[in-house]
């Protein structure tokens, strides 16, 4: 299966984490535990949302995209139609199946495809407030289940490091703060920084498949860490003003590292 397709692991530490939250509509979790259709469904949601397949064009052939995902005619057509049914695809009996424009796509979804558009500088902005916040607010609401999560994942970044494993460390990065939006306990600033977070990985993918990896250099992989060593540190202390610095920080050096200078005017709103 190719890269760009290939479904996420069918473990989510967040989707775990968030079932039975508040009931805010957000992108629907395809993904299930075995299920071929659902792995098939995500893969081509994937596809869509990154670009692949741009809004309005025609979907590849049944072959193709049944040699391309790795399943079967009958599991692709299941999950045709349940692409479908959420908006993502219009089946048009001799014609073809068609992606459906952005207006027709799950709320959270629309604002991701738009994503696609932004500047790197604005993206980082919108982390470095949204994610300040949400980090000054989760030390309050976090559990020590979610703390000890974030221990451990700081661990294996540790790890990851020693072993410049760079795609791991990103997979961490990721469900690191994840677990931080979690525990802020506010839904909307939740979908949020999903919507950001997701603009800012879909450029890093496709940065990366045609520059070298951030920084490419043990020495400023290695200030990333540190960074979220802070923010864990901070949450151990309890000091929600600490966290919310730490993670601006950290946000700051991702933009030094990725070559985006945040003025003073783009981070004085304090």
């Amino acid at each position: 299966m190719s890269e760009a397709l290939k479904p996420a692991p069918s473990e989510s530490p967040r989707g775990a984490v968030r079932e039975g939250q508040g009931a805010t509509q957000r992108a629907p979790d395809l993904i299930g535990r075995v299920s071929v259709t659902q792995q098939a469904a995500q893969a081509m949601r994937d596809g869509i949302l990154s670009g692949r397949w741009p809004e309005g064009t025609q979907m590849p052939s049944q072959r193709d995209l049944c040699e391309l995902l790795g399943v079967s005619r009958t599991a692709l057509r299941e999950a045709m139609t349940t692409l479908e049914a959420l908006g993502y695809l219009s089946i048009e009996v001799g014609r073809g199946v068609f992606i459906t424009s952005q207006g027709d796509w799950p709320s959270v979804d629309r604002a991701q495809g738009r994503g696609r558009r932004y500047a790197a500088a604005e993206v980082l902005q919108a982390r470095y407030f949204l994610e300040g916040w949400a980090a000054q607010l989760a030390v309050a609401g976090i559990d020590q289940v979610r703390l000890d999560r974030l221990v451990g994942l700081l661990e294996a970044m540790d790890g990851a490091l020693a072993r410049q494993e760079l795609a791991e460390l990103d997979r961490l990065d990721e469900e690191f703060h994840g677990i931080i939006a979690e525990a802020c306990g506010n839904s909307m600033l939740m979908d949020l920084l999903e919507i950001v977070r997701g603009a800012y990985a879909r450029r890093e993918r496709s940065q990366r498949a045609q520059t070298a990896p951030e920084g490419g250099k043990l020495v400023v992989i290695s200030r990333r860490v540190a960074e979220h060593r802070r923010i864990v540190e901070a949450f151990q202390a309890g000091d929600p003003a600490e966290a919310n610095r730490a993670m601006r920080a950290h946000i700051l050096g991702l933009a030094a590292r990725n070559g985006v200078h945040l003025s003073e005017d783009a981070t004085a709103a304090e």
